[in-house]
């Protein structure tokens, strides 16, 4: 609806989606709604240490990072409660369901994602796994994928610029990151037309 109304007073002429933990399981999830609703998906995708497998798959940063002082695995188990009712009252099939779990869409749901997809993990996250999964699996279905892992970074570093210079100095390049997405999806807009 962004792409085909003036509903924000201007023409929407690249549409980024950005997401960082839960905010990448929306955002990836919305994407996978492009495909199978047949709308126009976004230009690009970005993801920042994404929450993408809800299910109880022992990655083995789930294991390593458990007691992750940012981001311990039971409040990542809490979270998901939260987000889908109490783990015992549910059916495991929903935490397979790529709208809750965007690391089990279908092929036709990966092929309808952006061509350029940005994905960033953090070294110290209990999530990192997930990221690099769907890393692998977008390279394997020949998409654009920009790949990166933040040493010496814990879950939600982008959140962490008042305490740590590191982290300022990561918000300020993604910041340019996306100025350069931007500018990349201009220059091939023009270029086809």
């Amino acid at each position: 609806w962004l792409r085909k109304t003036n509903c924000l007073g201007f023409k929407i002429s690249e549409l980024i989606v950005v997401g960082d933990s839960a905010g990448g399981n929306l955002a990836t999830a919305m994407c996978y709604k492009c495909t199978t609703e047949d709308i126009i998906a976004p230009d690009a995708l970005v993801l920042h240490y994404p929450a993408l497998d809800l299910s109880n798959t022992p990655h083995a940063s789930r294991v390593l990072f458990m007691d992750d002082p940012v981001v311990p695995f039971p409040a990542v188990t809490k979270c998901r409660d939260a987000y889908l009712g109490p783990t015992e009252e549910l059916d495991s099939d929903l935490y397979l369901d790529p709208f809750v779990s965007p690391s089990f869409g279908t092929d036709k749901m990966i092929q309808g994602l952006p061509n350029s997809v940005h994905i960033y993990a953090a070294e110290y996250d209990p999530l990192a796994d997930e990221a690099i999964h769907f890393a692998e699996r977008l390279m394997n279905a020949k998409k654009e994928v920009h790949f990166g892992c933040h040493q010496n970074m814990p879950h939600g570093y982008l959140t962490l610029a008042r305490y740590t210079p590191d982290a300022v100095k990561l918000v300020q390049d993604h910041g340019h990151m996306l100025a350069e997405i931007v500018q990349s999806l201009r220059k091939k807009a023009q270029t086809a037309s």
